[in-house]
């Protein structure tokens, strides 16, 4: 079950001026060069239940996939399917391929492991079937429709010649490999519907920071910087405490109490040693039924910049505001001057924010700060 229209951010695609859009995939793109993804809240919240190896394989499949395919505005099947108000994404834009070798490096793993993880964790996402978690408004039992292994032989002395392998033969007592080059996936329609051309109410996701940690950390980490990011006002400190069943549900565990949830506990550990955020955990000592505590918190915070420098963790880049084009106005006109007044705003503020982090201005934003400087007659 989705709220609200789920077509109304298509009708944004079937404008005849697509510029808003155009500027989504452009700043995606930039974020894509620096490993910096984006999800949909909706999609984070439809499938955070889902095991870690799961959701770390349909993270990166979300990585992969073009968010913006504008091409499919003169898809006409998709416009018939829109113009008669129905859910229709064509299979060639919900279709995405990844490669072992990708997957290996981008969570640093070994290469033979990790290319047994690659196709055990693509199965483990075929079969997902997702229950509903907290606050979700998307409902969907399976998120891939489906798989196919391509497989490389490579005979002594010859060419290596590619397979195409379905799921059965992948499985069972005697599959006929543990390994796969790439994988490719056909996402549910009602999944890509969500993820696709996302405007708002999405959560950028930083893969610098985010790679480094085990499955089930990976999917907590998400999780609260989803909810971090989306709650107004921006507070410095947040909390989720939940009870013992919800817990199992997100970890996929079954501890029979709280006290043995707490004993076994550790992912604020890793996320606070790993990542930009710093966590607390215990037992919630507010709620209780009897004698019997009841919940299970978790509090956390940004950590400090200056934390992170010392402590040599990642630090997320700053970006910059978009430039204002420059207006039609005569060369050297008070109007020009004006517009390099409020670039060189722009650039000063970005500028700042790096050098703080220690870093410097790119090249290229250096080279426009002296062209806006010459159009005001500074050196």
């Amino acid at each position: 079950m989705m709220h609200g229209n789920p077509l109304e951010k298509y009708e944004l695609l079937l404008k005849e001026d697509t510029a808003e859009l155009e500027r989504y995939r452009y700043n995606a793109a930039l974020d894509a060069k620096e490993n910096i993804f984006r999800v949909s809240n909706e999609v984070i919240k439809g499938l955070i239940a889902m095991n870690g190896p799961s959701w770390r394989m349909f993270e990166a499949i979300a990585r992969h996939i073009d968010l913006y395919p504008l091409r499919i505005k003169a898809d006409d099947e998709f416009i018939a399917a829109f113009n008669q108000g129905k859910r229709y994404i064509p299979s060639e834009y919900r279709t995405v391929t990844l490669a072992a070798a990708d997957y290996v490096d981008v969570y640093q793993l070994s290469n033979n492991t990790g290319r047994k993880q690659f196709v055990r964790d693509a199965i483990s996402l075929y079969e997902e079937s997702v229950e509903l978690f907290q606050g979700d408004s998307l409902k969907v039992s399976r998120p891939i429709n489906e798989i196919e292994f391509h497989l490389e032989r490579r005979a002594k002395g010859a060419k290596s010649t590619e397979e195409v392998v379905a799921l059965a033969d992948m499985k069972g007592d005697k599959p006929v490999a543990t390994q796969a080059a790439r994988i490719t996936f056909e996402l549910n329609e009602k999944l890509a519907l969500a993820m696709l051309f996302v405007v708002k109410n999405f959560t950028r996701l930083d893969n610098n920071i985010k790679s480094h940690l085990s499955p089930v950390a990976n999917k907590l980490y998400t999780y609260l910087k989803m909810t971090m990011d989306s709650q107004r006002p921006v507070r410095e400190q947040h909390i989720l405490s939940w009870d013992l069943a919800t817990w199992n549900r997100f970890l996929n565990t079954n501890y029979a109490s709280i006290t043995r949830l707490k004993d076994r506990f550790n992912l604020h550990t890793q996320i606070t040693d790993k990542t930009d955020l710093t966590l607390i955990a215990d037992i919630d000592r507010e709620q209780k039924t009897g004698r019997a505590y009841t919940h299970f918190y978790v509090m956390w915070m940004k950590t400090p910049t200056h934390e992170l420098i010392e402590q040599g963790k990642p630090v997320e880049k700053p970006s910059r505001k978009r430039l204002p084009p420059r207006p039609r106005v005569v060369a050297g006109s008070h109007a020009e001057g004006e517009w390099a007044k409020k670039c060189l705003a722009i650039l000063k503020d970005f500028e700042d924010r790096l050098n703080a982090l220690g870093r410097i201005l790119p090249k290229a934003d250096r080279d426009k700060r002296d062209r806006y400087n010459k159009i005001l007659g500074r050196s």
